[in-house]
């Protein structure tokens, strides 16, 4: 030491001698040698006594620590040589061995510990060198030449070399985790790659450092594509959030400019921050990854995501804050005054802030931290979310983690099995920003600012510690699982599955040696599947190959994702992997088994062995923080051995049984007033204690003891699990059966006298029968059943040589059902008994099967009449024993007239009855789904229901199974459950016929972060009042249907609607443009308009104008579910909802909504002064269903964001027509019409039950017409001056060309102007002129009275209700004021068409077979526009594409001339065939045709005249 130091030890138990670790050591150390070392975890000024770690012990003894486990496997060293001297020796009779090769230097290669290459030993060093002969000597035949001694050594330092490296990595295989700084191992990646490569490339292993090479130049290339096209997604997803359409141009010299394109996509993406911001951050860290780390940290890709879960991805997980949010501000405490420890949280916390997982932001709570031990040398930090309240505010829901069981269904004998770790498991997702304020870090005694000023920064991401991180981390890995998984019907996935095989007991065709439910492909084998445990992923496959190509698409993925994939921590494909879930599974050709490694087991055995010294020194006084580090430990070990669970119960008892609901023995009391919540497992914080040894620790009870009392059953629970881990290394667990291997059903039943026993063996029932004694009979019945079932699987096991065996042991008492489960009873010969049992099990290798039937089905057997010696039932008289084990039937196969009660009691709600295949479809749906498995499928239902409800809360499942194997599965399900209760009526299910019960269980929908936990509880307590009343059974099956029924008649699951709002909140969501119509002066100037919130927010009173649901309630009422939080067309079909509820709100004006709500409160007024009841009656609830409308409305609004012509949007008179066409639709429809008809004389009402008539839909409507108001664009009207220019400047065409097709066209035009304008036809009525009508009447051209021609149109025109019917229009040859010449237009074209050879078709007819205006429409622009351009008569600021048209401008034109010459408007009218329509809301002008244009022959005179006066 050095001078001055003080040194403080603690004395050793047994006052042993304690060396100094600076100094020396014995010459021969054993293990249980003391040493005083410094360490970071002692005090300043004490050193830490401890013995010696194993890889130091080996040290001393020059041992590489490499060999360790290999030598000795984790066992207790025996007493060693040191290793120098072992390999000296080793060499030297290696030389003795093969000779000097003519000379005394032999150099021999021995391998160091410290030195990756060996070092060379000069074994003749101390002997004088001799001078070699130069001639040849004749070598000794015994003796090898020197030069093969040589190649002989270099071989034994290969294999040397080879075989540490081999033992190097099978330590790394084995290892259950790695640290942060392990090397990756690059090797498996080259290793596949020569494995998989083309025949012709036949690489060995001389190549691997030249693949290694070049495989490290691709990286880099590929990590660079790679970048790329990770920025090219984001800038393909943000084009889609932010089109570039709906902004300025970015032409670099337009008036706007690139400048203005940059300012306005700046504000553009500053308007949704949160998406800004969470992109920029996950491109910018991807961007600065390497190809195996995310040196900067990561965020998840949300765009990659599903859309559906994309906003949670990306924002966070939103929980429920229950009652006030904490407020916790007392500063960290500096209590570390060690440096070194106080360094290294430093850097622990520098790295978390170097990644900004951790920065600055507005603080409103704290959060401690603080440093735990972490092996040696290490320290782990702890992140506190309970002691500031953070933790109780929450409110979580609980959720289910996969099993060693749930791994086991996808592997059978052969599998191969690999290893993907996710990187930073739970700081990948980040945290919700409601909870980054109340997630504060406290750094300044670790970051102090140089002002003095207190440094605070709060979590962005999800923090360990923090109710709601387990939670968010393994929902999120969940859906990534779903997207890892892809298609199972693609063929090139290697998850790829065809079937889902139930291989089931009960059945004929049951394997033993299958799992009972997998996933398989065509070819009989089991499909590559995926299991993931938190961030530990175990892909699995039916080869090496296979099962490295799931590990590597599952890594791919998550890196796709945006998920830290940890190369460093990757497992190559075997057969023995390391320990997953704290399992280790051996998948060999003779079977499948599970272990743990010898460390846990022996730790395991140390822990059980310091319980009982501890209740032999006092019982007392037992640590219980110890207990429950233990229990913790244990937990992970029983998952391996479910026989060893129910031992555990006597830790949970002495646990907890110092609460107030608790007897002397630690059970429960289950009659206590007094309900005291306990931290059970689903409410578990997630810790992960040591890396290779995670465990879930309970919730903190501030009220706990320190010490607790062991109850009576602990010391029984230790010396039972004492002694079925007797064992020194642990046993293999068999998982399966052989192949080939036989199943066994065996039915026991006891009565007070006697007992029987019936047992199928290769097809042959063996029984049994006798008599109790009397002291058997004294005891319980609970016992008698317990025992006969005992000492009958005794007699069978040695009278059939039963080993290896799965058996299935039936019994008609519950209570030894559940003793075997759970593992004891209070009565302790019970408890005896079933440990017996379990010994049995472990020694004779069974698989053990106790399960519960009623008492009715044993008698049907034939077991239960043994003891009175009838033999006369069951397979007694000749049944096969699989006819009374129906474990392997769904409910619904045992009742099909189940699904039709069932669909008729929830006929409100649609339901999805899903098969075996549905159960692992990862695509799974947002809706309501009926579970109905086989019992012996109902622990696999529930691992895949839990998944489901995990990923989808706001689902409804209702799930129905048969009472029986209930211990495999039930106490699960009932926590996975909101509520259950039993079925056995007489109709659906018969109990003479099936015996057992059926369970139905009810799984809730929810919302994370809106449980609405009042309304549920409500829900509840109706389904405990009805369903659990004991009055339910006198009441007859109608009734009981008809009781559930109405649990769920008026809004299902889902609570009734307030009928509520904010009228200051309830404005738009979304940013959907939807069109407000402003009010314009005559100037096209927007008048101020009274209400600044007109259409946008909501105003007091509206509910009492209009009936009212909220957003929720409506969308519950289309989609029969909950909006799913960041599901973008559900968001879409939120915002179509309130603008819905907002246009049906301004239907009426707030003045008048003003009114009725004063007059209402002052009636209320009145009758709270009378003492009376309120005439207001209850606004709901309303009926689960779309009573209102609200789809149609949905999609009426949808329309009218449909792009317009002459507007931006199309107008009220285009997208009105959605409601008509619904309305046709449905009326048309069963349920459209009702019988009901009212009449009176010819006048007949039908009564509409279609939604588009109700109230609420017509106040909508209203609402909506005057939100948008009409625009009328009339097409320009064609000034009496332009045509007189066009009938002047065609003419001249016409004149000097000579080309006929361009005559032709001239004349088209020429009849199209002058003829349309003289006769007012619309444009697609010009269409319809007949060429062989109209060329008959030109003969009338020549009359010397009144020259004038026919146009004669035949088909059906707007107003016509004459199908086919025609008429004929008379018009002048010439006008008489304006000079228009009609008639030798179309004397022109006519004459031309008749010289192509055409008598007949219509008149204006292209290469159309029916013509089309589109033909002639460019035409007819091109004529206006040369006008507009040669002349002034059109002024150059009128568009005429965007004003004028082919449809009306011509008529309306002929319409304004006919006004000026003051034309007789009844004349007007007559020729325009249109009357006048009374506007009283100021809305467009309604045109009719009159009733029949047959009628148009005597107006002839009326024409003429017409046209004349033009």
């Amino acid at each position: 030491l050095a001078a001055g130091a003080v040194v403080t030890v603690r004395r050793t138990a047994t006052n042993a001698p304690v060396y100094h670790g600076h100094g020396w050591l014995p010459a021969m150390p054993s293990r249980k040698t003391w040493v005083l070392t410094p360490s970071v975890y002692a005090k300043t000024s004490e050193w830490k006594l401890r013995r010696m770690t194993d890889g130091e012990f080996l040290a001393v003894y020059d041992y590489p620590d490499r060999l360790v486990p290999v030598l000795y496997g984790g066992a207790t060293f025996p007493n060693l040589r040191p290793g120098k001297a072992l390999l000296a020796a080793a060499c030297g009779a290696l030389r003795l061995l093969v000779g000097n090769g003519g000379g005394d230097h032999v150099s021999v290669s021995a391998v160091s510990a410290d030195h990756p290459r060996p070092q060379t030993l000069d074994l003749g060093q101390d002997r004088p060198a001799k001078v070699p002969r130069l001639s040849p000597q004749k070598p000794d035949p015994e003796t090898k030449p020197f030069d093969e001694t040589l190649q002989e050594l270099d071989r034994v330092e290969k294999e040397l070399e080879e075989t540490l490296n081999k033992v190097d990595r099978e330590l790394r295989e084995r290892k259950a985790t790695k640290s942060d700084d392990a090397e990756v191992p690059v090797y498996l990646w080259t290793e596949h790659y020569m494995e998989e490569s083309h025949p012709d490339f036949s690489w060995t292993e001389k190549d691997k450092p030249r693949i290694e090479k070049a495989m490290n130049v691709i990286r880099k290339l590929a990590l660079q594509y790679w970048k790329k096209k990770l920025l090219r997604s984001y800038l393909e997803w943000a084009a889609q959030v932010w089109p570039r359409s709906e902004g300025p141009s970015a032409v670099v010299g337009c008036d706007c400019g690139l400048a203005n394109y940059q300012e306005w996509r700046r504000q553009r993406c500053l308007s949704d921050p949160h998406e800004f911001e969470a992109g920029s951050d996950a491109v910018s860290r991807a961007l600065n990854s390497s190809w195996w780390e995310w040196d900067d940290g990561s965020r998840p890709f949300h765009w990659r995501w599903p859309a559906w879960y994309r906003q949670t991805i990306r924002d966070g997980l939103k929980v429920h804050l229950r009652g006030k949010s904490p407020t916790y501000r007392s500063p960290q405490k500096d209590e570390i005054k060690n440096p070194q420890i106080k360094e290294a949280i430093k850097k622990k916390l520098s790295k978390v802030r170097a990644r900004r997982y951790i920065s600055k932001g507005t603080v409103v709570s704290l959060t401690s931290f603080f440093a735990v031990e972490k092996g040696e040398d290490d320290i782990r930090m702890v992140y506190d979310g309970t002691k500031s309240g953070l933790n109780e505010a929450m409110w979580v829901p609980r959720f289910g983690l996969p099993t060693i069981e749930t791994h086991l269904r996808s592997i059978e004998e052969g599998t191969f099995l690999a290893d993907v770790d996710v990187g930073e498991c739970f700081l990948n997702f980040p945290l919700h920003p409601s909870l980054r304020q109340l997630a504060g870090v406290d750094f300044t005694h670790y970051f102090p600012d140089p002002s003095g000023a207190a440094v605070w920064e709060c979590w962005h991401r999800a923090l360990m510690g923090v109710k709601s991180s387990p939670y968010q981390a393994v929902q999120g890995m969940t859906v990534a699982e779903e997207v890892i998984r892809g298609n199972p019907s693609d063929s090139k996935n290697v998850f790829k599955w065809d079937s889902v095989r139930l291989n089931l007991p009960g059945d004929e065709a049951y394997d033993p040696s299958k799992p009972w439910v997998s996933k398989v492909r065509n070819d009989g084998q089991i499909a590559a599947d995926l299991v993931g445990y938190v961030d530990d992923l175990r892909p699995s496959g039916s080869s090496r190959k296979e099962a490295w190509h799931a590990a590597r698409r599952t890594a791919s993925i998550l890196n796709h994702l945006g998920i830290q994939d940890a190369a460093r921590k990757r497992r190559d494909s075997s057969r023995t992997p390391g320990a997953w879930a704290g399992s280790v599974v051996i998948t060999r050709e003779d079977g499948v088994y599970v272990t743990v490694d010898t460390e846990k087991w022996k730790k395991a055995k140390a822990m059980v062995a310091e319980i009982s010294s501890e209740i032999e020194k006092n019982s007392a006084k037992l640590k219980r923080k110890r207990l429950e580090v233990i229990r913790g430990f244990l937990n992970y070990v029983v998952r391996t051995y479910p026989s060893l669970k129910p031992y555990l119960t006597g830790l949970h008892l002495t646990i907890d049984g110092w609460r107030h609901n608790r007897d002397k023995n630690g059970w429960r009391i289950k009659d206590s007033s007094q309900k005291v919540k306990t931290a059970t497992p689903d409410e578990w914080n997630w810790d992960e204690g040591n890396q290779d040894e995670k465990w879930l620790k309970p919730i903190e009870d501030l009220n706990a003891p320190v010490l607790v009392e062991a109850k009576k059953r602990l010391g029984e629970d230790m010396e039972a699990l004492g002694y079925l881990m007797s064992s020194d290394k642990p046993l293999p667990r068999r998982v399966r059966n052989k192949a080939g291997k036989k199943v066994i059903y065996c039915f026991g039943d006891a009565s007070s006298s006697g007992f029987g026993i019936t047992l199928e063996v290769d097809g042959i029932v063996y029984y049994e029968y006798g008599q109790w004694n009397e002291k058997a009979e004294k005891r319980s019945s609970n016992w008698r059943e317990a025992t006969n079932l005992l000492e009958g699987l005794r007699r069978a096991i040695k009278a059939h040589r039963l080993q290896g065996l799965e058996l299935f042991i039936f019994t008609d008492n519950t209570t030894a059902e559940s003793t075997f489960w759970k593992g004891s009873s209070r009565d302790e010969a019970l408890s005896y008994v079933v440990l017996e049992m379990r010994k049995l099990e472990m020694e004779f290798d069974l698989l053990l099967h106790v399960v519960h039937v009623s008492g009715s089905r044993m008698i049907r057997q034939g077991t239960d009449g043994l003891s009175r010696a009838d033999h006369s039932n069951g397979v007694m008289n000749g049944d096969k024993m699989t006819r009374h084990v129906p474990l392997n039937l769904s409910a619904l196969e045992r009742s099909p007239i189940l699904l039709q009660r069932l669909k008729t009691c929830f006929s409100d709600m649609s339901w999805d009855v899903l098969e075996p295949r549905d159960w692992f479809d990862e695509h799974h749906r947002f809706g309501n789904f009926v579970w109905a498995p086989p019992p012996a499928a109902a622990d696999a239902v529930v691992d895949l229901l839990n998944k489901a409800r995990h990923k989808r809360p706001e689902s409804m499942h209702i799930v129905l199974i048969p009472r029986l194997m209930t211990g495999r599965w039930r106490r699960m399900m009932t926590r996975t459950a909101d509520f259950y209760f039993k079925i056995d009526w007489g109709d659906a299910w018969n109990l003479k016929v099936h015996h057992e019960p059926l369970l139905c269980f009810i799984l809730l929908p929810f919302s994370v972060s809106m449980p609405n936990l009042s309304e549920r509880n409500r829900l509840l307590d109706d389904m405990d009042r009805l369903l659990l009343q004991s009055s339910l059974q006198q009441k007859s099956d109608r009734q009981k249907w008809d009781l559930l029924r109405k649990l769920f008649a008026a809004r299902g699951p889902y609570a009734p609607c307030q009928s509520a709002y904010c009228e200051d909140c309830y404005a738009p969501r979304g940013d959907k443009p939807f069109v407000i119509r402003e009010t314009l002066d005559d100037d096209g100037v927007p008048l101020p308009d009274k209400e600044d919130n007109r259409f946008i927010k909501a105003r007091a009173g509206d509910m009492f104008m209009v009936p009212f649901q909220c957003d929720q309630c409506h969308f519950q009422n289309v989609n029969k579910r909950d909006p799913m939080p960041g599901d973008a067309k559900d968001e879409e079909v939120l915002e179509y909802i309130r603008r819905a509820n907002l246009d049906a709100f301004w239907a009426r004006e707030s003045s008048t909504v003003k009114k009725n709500l004063g007059i209402l409160i002052r009636a209320e007024q009145c009758f709270n002064r009378l003492a009376i009841p309120s005439a207001t009656p209850n606004l709901g609830p309303f009926p689960l269903e779309d009573t209102f409308g609200m789809k149609a409305a949905i999609a009426v609004l949808d329309k009218s964001l449909d792009k317009g012509v002459y507007e931006r949007f199309v107008q009220w008179e285009t997208f009105r027509k959605t409601r008509s066409a619904i309305t046709n639709a449905h009326q048309a429809s069963a349920d459209g019409l009702g019988d009901t008809v009212g009449a009176y004389e010819r006048s007949r009402v039908w009564i509409s039950n279609v939604a588009t008539h109700s109230f609420w839909y017509t106040r909508f409507m209203t609402g909506l017409h005057k939100r948008v108001g009409e625009v009328v664009k009339p097409d320009w009207p064609v000034p009496i001056a332009v045509m007189q220019y066009i009938d002047r400047g065609l003419n001249r065409l016409w004149s000097h060309e000579s080309d006929l097709a361009t005559k032709k066209r001239i004349a088209e035009m020429g009849a199209w102007f002058v003829v349309g304008f003289c006769i007012g036809l619309r444009g697609e009525e010009m269409l319809l002129i007949e060429l062989s009508g109209t060329a008959e009447s030109l003969r009338f051209l020549e009359d010397a009275i009144e020259p004038h021609f026919v146009v004669r149109v035949k088909g059906r025109t707007k107003g016509s209700l004459i199908a086919g019917g025609g008429f004929e229009i008379p018009c002048v040859a010439e006008t008489g004021v304006s000079k228009l010449k009609p008639g030798r237009w179309i004397r022109r074209l006519v004459g031309l068409i008749h010289q192509e050879g055409r008598m007949n078709g219509k008149l204006f007819q292209r290469s159309l077979r029916v013509p089309r205006l589109l033909e002639f429409e460019e035409d007819f622009f091109d004529v206006l526009i040369s006008v507009q351009n040669t002349t002034d008569l059109i002024e150059d600021g009128v568009d005429l594409r965007e004003k004028a048209g082919i449809f009306r401008s011509l008529r309306r034109g002929l319409t304004s001339h006919a006004i000026n010459m003051e034309v007789p408007p009844d004349l007007i009218k007559a020729v325009n065939r249109w009357r006048q329509e009374s506007k009283g809301n100021g809305s467009k002008g309604t045109y009719e045709m009159i009733d029949h244009y047959a009628e148009l022959g005597t107006l002839k005179p009326t024409f003429l005249r017409f046209s004349k006066a033009l």
